[in-house]
């Protein structure tokens, strides 16, 4: 008889993962439910002899991966969970069983087997989290640009767009003036957000909320429409033109 936890703040989904347990080749006992890191975390505890934890990743308190960080889990783990690709791959490369939902038999079944024929190997939960807890920014967030006498401050959300002129490089708020600030139009743009700004031409990097329209020029080119308007036509260089588009569609 295989004993198992089930780790799932949703009813109908705590209900039909007990059905699909109980209706596989193997003898499956479900010993106990949890809907929430602080009940999981006294489950564990109590069902310390369980053979495999069926875990959701969203509970109703937090991430599951609270639980890892406050008590020692040893019995293997299966995640279920309808996060993105980018969580497919982090459980992959931490070589992690999961299940994505909905849950399929085959799928389960599948689980189950490895279990009963492997055992799952030991996971290293604290590379594991790491995966899944954002770096922090790099990408410069804040400017302080001395005007006259005072010290003007931006941060990213307050910028339309850069530019360069001749030998000067301009920073342009959403609202005020534009203000002089030190580097070239490059060097700004290794330190910019890509999400957030795109260099569209030797002279322009934009910001996404400043575009108001994006119409065809040319058979191979876009006119944009910005704000605060510039005094020339905005133009997407023909080379940036297949990255521009990317870059709308993120």
């Amino acid at each position: 008889m295989i004993r198992a936890l089930i780790i799932e703040d949703e009813p109908h989904a705590q209900r039909e993962l007990q059905r699909l347990l109980e209706d596989l080749s193997q003898s499956v006992s479900v010993v106990a439910i949890a809907d929430s890191v602080e009940e999981a975390i006294v489950v564990i505890e109590a069902h310390r002899e369980v053979d495999i934890i069926f875990m959701d990743i969203q509970l109703s308190d937090g991430l599951s991966f609270d639980i890892f960080e406050r008590i020692e889990v040893t019995s293997p783990v299966v995640f279920t969970t309808a996060f993105d690709e980018y969580a497919i791959r982090a459980f992959k490369v931490n070589s992690v069983d999961y299940l994505l939902k909905p849950i399929m038999p085959e799928a389960l079944q599948a689980a189950v087997d490895k279990f009963v024929q492997h055992s799952n190997p030991k996971v290293d939960f604290e590379k594991l989290i790491a995966a899944f807890t954002p770096a922090k920014s790099s990408y410069r967030e804040r400017w302080a640009v001395r005007v006259g006498e005072k010290l003007k401050r931006f941060t990213q959300e307050d910028i339309a767009y850069f530019y360069a002129d001749d030998d000067a490089l301009y920073l342009v708020p959403n609202t005020g003036p534009a203000v002089i600030i030190e580097g070239t139009l490059q060097q700004m743009c290794e330190t910019l957000d890509p999400k957030h700004f795109f260099q569209i031409s030797r002279k322009l990097i934009i910001s996404y909320p400043c575009i108001q329209k994006v119409e065809k020029y040319g058979s191979s080119q876009y006119a944009l429409e910005v704000h605060p308007s510039f005094p020339e036509r905005v133009l997407v260089s023909r080379s940036r033109m297949k990255d521009f588009n990317q870059w709308l569609n993120q």
